[in-house]
């Protein structure tokens, strides 16, 4: 097996993603693991407010793994992202948008380059849609 090189959050939208690969980067970074943060491109859509539609989708995804490939090239050894490339897929397909396939197939390719380790976070609470209108969808779809 790989040496894993990032960490993936996956959950639904509001579901501790960011917080959780904060607080990851953190504790293994104060353990002297040489790791970095990589954030969510689609963040910052939500203070525009701007909503992807058709083929943003895959722009989102090849911005991510830019971001991803820019720091595990440099030789960063380990990442943590809020924002699986997988999880561009999921919302591709779940949202019938196009170029699903071409989105599917990157980030089975990245992962052959990048292995990964995947941690889904389950939440207690009901998912209610406040102000983020990017993911209109609620968190038992990722299920």
């Amino acid at each position: 097996m790989s040496k894993v090189r990032r960490i993936n959050l996956f959950s639904g939208a509001c579901g501790g993603k960011s917080i959780t690969a904060t607080n990851v980067r953190a504790q293994l970074g104060f353990k002297g693991y040489d790791i970095e943060l990589v954030d969510e491109v689609i963040k910052d859509w939500t203070y525009i407010p701007r909503i992807p539609k058709d083929c943003d989708g895959f722009y989102l995804q090849a911005a991510q793994m830019q971001k991803e490939d820019i720091r595990l090239r440099a030789g960063v050894d380990l990442i943590a992202s809020d924002s699986p490339l997988m999880l561009q897929y999921f919302y591709a397909y779940y949202h019938k948008t196009p170029m699903q396939e071409p989105i599917r197939l990157a980030a089975l390719e990245f992962e052959k380059t990048y292995p990964s380790l995947n941690i889904f976070i389950d939440r207690e609470d009901k998912f209610m849609l406040k102000d983020k209108n990017n993911f209109k969808l609620d968190y038992r779809d990722l299920r």
